[in-house]
């Protein structure tokens, strides 16, 4: 006797879309033991498979961007780096996970100055600028960069930071996360 079966079907629709159809089945025999159908659910999966596609394709660009990408958490805890980030910090992925970013921020800037770029986040999303940044060996550089907050689907907003040639978060950027969330209940 066969077992449950399950697969994903492509379909070609009549209009021509093809869609993605995952099949979860159970046989049916006929009265000399064979298999003559099965019976069980579809469920159209096509919006799986392309955000599937898209997430493969997004990590493909953020393992392969010349550009240092640093993404965190709304606790302002460095989630994942890219290959160019230890290029240009001289980090191990590894080292840097669970950290807040402000380890990475050369000792050059005031208060006024991270005051100022929540207050361009919180009005813009955005804030391009210059900033000095440390790398693992204690050498300083300057970088023109750019941070972006953005917000996931789902649950809670995400801080993610650009800039050319090296990213990093800032802390004190928990209380924009706050704010939005008092803003959206309110």
């Amino acid at each position: 006797r066969a077992l449950r079966a399950s697969r994903d079907l492509d379909i070609l629709r009549p209009d021509g879309e093809v869609r993605w159809v995952a099949f979860s089945g159970v046989p049916v025999h006929g009265p000399d033991g064979g298999v003559v159908a099965y019976r069980g659910t579809a469920e159209d999966v096509t919006r799986v498979k392309q955000d599937r596609e898209r997430l493969l394709l997004a990590d493909e660009v953020f393992a392969h961007s010349g550009q240092a990408i640093i993404i965190t958490d709304v606790n302002d805890v460095i989630l994942s780096v890219n290959p160019a980030f230890c290029r240009t910090s001289g980090y191990a992925a590894e080292e840097v996970l669970g950290w807040s970013p402000r380890r990475l921020i050369a000792e050059r800037h005031d208060e006024k100055f991270f005051l100022a770029i929540r207050a361009e986040l919180e009005r813009c999303g955005v804030w391009s600028g210059e900033i000095w940044g440390k790398r693992k060996n204690g050498d300083t550089y300057h970088v023109t960069c750019s941070f972006f907050l953005t917000s996931r689907r789902v649950q809670k907003p995400w801080l993610f930071l650009g800039f050319r040639g090296f990213t990093l978060t800032l802390g004190r950027l928990r209380s924009i996360h706050a704010d939005q969330a008092r803003r959206a209940t309110a």
